[in-house]
């Protein structure tokens, strides 16, 4: 599988921070996420997930993530206890917490 991040108003260090936060969730939850789901560093912040079946580089499944802006936040799924994920700070800059927020 890969994974795949469509054009987006963020610095490339940010998507790449974004890109990783998902492979740590998904390390340390497993294959948890669904087409539709949404993952973000803050309430206002949405990344929605969409599986697909090839894209244009790559002929097996991805894992396509989408930035989408001002979103509303997506309650947490039952059972995720509100504490998502938090990759370690490649830059020494306290970050976030990273995780899936539910269908949105």
């Amino acid at each position: 599988m890969e994974i795949e991040f469509l054009p987006a108003p963020l610095q490339p260090l940010d998507i790449a921070q974004r890109i990783y936060g998902t492979i740590g969730y998904l390390l340390v939850k497993g294959a948890v996420l669904k087409d539709g789901d949404t993952l973000g560093q803050s309430p206002s912040e949405t990344i929605r997930v969409h599986f697909k079946d090839r894209s244009a580089h790559f002929s097996g499944r991805v894992l396509q993530l989408t930035y989408e802006r001002n979103a509303p936040a997506s309650p947490p799924l039952p059972g995720m206890g509100g504490t998502p994920y938090s990759a370690a700070p490649c830059n020494g800059r306290k970050r976030a917490p990273f995780g899936k927020r539910g269908r949105g």
